[in-house]
């Protein structure tokens, strides 16, 4: 699931809202990682203790089985069609029936997994400490031997973004990226939907990347941090408007294509009673504008959060 930088400090946080009051209580503990599905329905969370679970409209409905060897899941993602769930700890992977719960598919890679994305066909696409590799069985690809923790898919193309600040569009299956960009630093979140794409690194602005006929090319204003920390995306959603960026400050933007000076929309995501303010983070979000939801991981729980 996903790292990108938001607003500009001059914003401050006076235009910040505090965010929706519909909060729902999904897990009494940490995640280490986790997902939620385009509609916002499905819902994978990875927990420190209580192992990977599955919703279904706020309810629980599996228990995914880890293989023997898997500690901490590093990622989690849910393919497009909200049918397939796939995790990466180490340098092992699962893929597993969203709506069974059944483990249908796994195996490892070389390098640590930090970042993994599935498709409708059960197809991977990793991104890990060796580089980035598509798997489908019966034609595995390695598409770079740089260090990548970012990775995405829309079904029908890959997005991948390594330590040296090279993001590469990729039909999925292709010997050879159809678009590449160059970023300043190390890429920490992708995203892609149809012709449009998004990239970020530590510190830059979140880029707005054209790949086909009707995409935006734009630098979205960053927000800066008063101390010397850097700030990265968590996690960002390409909507049919707009997009979702949330970030390690704990504040999540909506960014109207249309009007790209500001954000449209601005999320403060506070911790509730209980928590560790220091270890949230936004995991995830939906794509329907109507009703969107964020995922947030506080420490000791984790919320949906929904307009």
């Amino acid at each position: 699931m996903v790292r990108a930088l938001l607003i500009l400090a001059s914003l401050a946080l006076a235009g910040c809202e505090d965010g929706p009051d519909n909060r729902v209580d999904l897990l009494g503990e940490n995640a280490y990682a986790g997902d939620i599905s385009k509609d916002g329905r499905i819902i994978v969370l990875a927990g420190t203790d209580a192992g990977i679970k599955v919703y279904l409209d706020q309810t629980e409905r599996h228990s995914l089985t880890k293989s023997n060897n898997v500690v901490a899941i590093e990622d989690a993602s849910i393919s497009p069609d909200g049918r397939r769930i796939a995790t990466a700890s180490g340098n092992s992977y699962a893929i597993f029936s969203s709506e069974s719960g059944r483990r249908l598919q796994e195996g490892t890679v070389p390098g640590l997994i930090k970042s993994i994305a599935v498709d409708n066909r059960s197809r991977l696409l990793l991104g890990t400490l060796q580089g980035a590799f598509w798997l489908s069985g019966d034609n595995n690809l390695q598409l770079s031997n740089q260090p990548t923790r970012a990775v995405a898919l829309d079904g029908r193309r890959g997005i991948i973004g390594n330590d040296q600040g090279q993001v590469s569009v990729w039909a999925l299956g292709a010997t050879r990226p159809d678009y590449q960009f160059q970023m300043d630093g190390a890429v920490q979140a992708v995203a892609i939907d149809g012709a449009q794409a998004a990239a970020s690194a530590k510190d830059v602005p979140t880029r707005l990347l054209s790949v086909g006929s009707g995409g935006k090319s734009a630098e979205l204003p960053q927000e800066t941090h008063y101390y010397p920390t850097p700030v990265f995306a968590e996690a960002m959603r390409i909507t049919p408007n707009g997009i979702w960026i949330g970030n390690s400050l704990k504040r999540a933007a909506y960014w109207d294509f249309q009007a790209l000076d500001e954000p449209a929309q601005i999320w403060r995501m506070p911790t509730r009673g209980g928590s560790n303010p220091g270890s949230a983070r936004i995991l995830g979000f939906s794509k329907d504008t109507k009703k969107p939801a964020a995922l947030i991981a506080t420490g000791h729980r984790v919320e949906l959060i929904r307009d």
